[in-house]
């Protein structure tokens, strides 16, 4: 399937789950939830749903390695955010480890340079950014759970692709793997970042 489909389904099954999880589990306070998170919850359920689609674009465009090798510098945007914005002090190791990051996200760019490749990678310091500063807005709001801002993130990123998606050209045993990664590993995976902020710092999630 081509990128928008893939971003499509994942956002929405990504967004049911959230959604239908938050509405079980507080029952009839779930409004109350989603009120909580405020204007600082739509922020990052905006930069939630870029993320998705920058980092499915991102895939799409170049190798799978580099885009995780890229979006492994997220950590050093997060400290370098979280200590203009919060004033948090960062620790040495993250420092070390993001500029770490940051050497091998140049070698990657150097290679990439008239590989075609390139459009891809930059996709993928997008996403590294937009999931930084959605972190880092939820470590200023740790009093209050993001994962109503995620579910709704993830609907939004299936509402802004929609128009360009073909969701019917899934085809055989793609179906399974789809529904499997948007019904269990992505909802488990980034439920559980979403309490990341809410004990650690911005750059340590």
């Amino acid at each position: 399937a081509d990128a928008w489909t893939l971003v499509f389904w994942r956002g929405l099954l990504m967004c049911l789950v959230l959604t239908t999880v938050t509405l079980l589990r507080l029952g009839k306070g779930a409004a109350a939830e989603f009120r909580s998170i405020g204007l600082r919850g739509l922020a990052v359920g905006v930069l939630f749903g870029g993320q998705l689609i920058l980092f499915v674009t991102s895939v799409s465009h170049t190798s799978v390695a580099n885009t995780l090798v890229i979006f492994a510098t997220a950590p050093l945007f997060a400290a370098v955010f979280s200590r203009i914005f919060l004033g948090e002090p960062v620790q040495r190791r993250v420092w070390i480890a993001a500029i770490v990051c940051l050497g091998a996200v140049s070698f990657i760019f150097v290679g990439s340079v008239g590989a075609g490749r390139l459009g891809g990678d930059l996709a993928a310091v997008g996403a590294a950014i937009t999931m930084a500063l959605g972190l880092t807005i939820m470590r200023h709001s740790r009093a209050v759970s993001m994962v109503p801002a995620w579910g709704l993130g993830a609907g939004f990123a299936a509402a802004g692709v929609f128009a360009v998606a073909d969701p019917l050209s899934v085809g055989g045993s793609d179906w399974l793997i789809l529904f499997g990664s948007g019904l269990l590993i992505l909802p488990i995976a980034f439920g559980l970042i979403a309490h990341g902020p809410r004990r650690l710092s911005a750059p340590e999630t």
